[in-house]
């Protein structure tokens, strides 16, 4: 996971994950490892595996 700081210390009372699988806007980069599954960005996993 990667954030932008500034907007972290704008948006850190948010959660970093909303409740429509939407990123808070301070993470830049947020990459899951599904088990026994390669690494993949957040947008791809939530393509592939929650919809």
């Amino acid at each position: 996971m990667k954030l932008n700081e500034i907007l972290f210390e704008e948006n850190k009372k948010s959660l970093l994950i909303g409740g429509n699988n939407e990123l808070n806007p301070c993470v830049e980069k947020l990459v899951v490892k599904p088990e026994g599954k390669k690494a993949m960005a957040w947008y791809g996993f939530v393509n592939g595996y929650l919809k």
